[in-house]
């Protein structure tokens, strides 16, 4: 049921939300503040250049390529999971309303 897995998504990305909130900000405090001291312009920028992609600029390169590479089969795959709600919801007898919801996808992924 549609209704139940968004209920469900947002329980389990939303546990400890507060307390991880509170660490997450601080983390990235700190992490932008070592970025200055060592004269980078963000904790990413410090990263990649000790990794192999060396900048952000070399990581946006790669991910644009990458997103140009697996669309074709996101389509395919989109479609397969916009099949399988569809039939679900005749078989439930709900509306379907036509797109994947971000709740939709751990479900019609297994």
């Amino acid at each position: 049921n549609p209704k139940t897995r968004f209920t469900v998504e947002k329980t389990f990305n939303a546990r400890c939300m507060e307390e991880n909130t509170k660490i997450i900000e601080e983390i990235l405090e700190l992490r932008q503040k070592e970025a200055d001291i060592l004269g980078y312009r963000n904790h990413a920028a410090y990263v990649q250049e000790m990794r192999m992609a060396k900048n952000p600029e070399t990581v946006a390169k790669f991910l644009k390529e990458l997103e140009v590479k697996l669309q074709p089969l996101w389509t395919e795959e989109r479609k397969v999971m916009l099949k399988l709600k569809e039939e679900e919801c005749k078989e439930l007898g709900l509306e379907f309303n036509g797109k994947l919801d971000y709740w939709d996808m751990r479900y019609y992924q297994t």
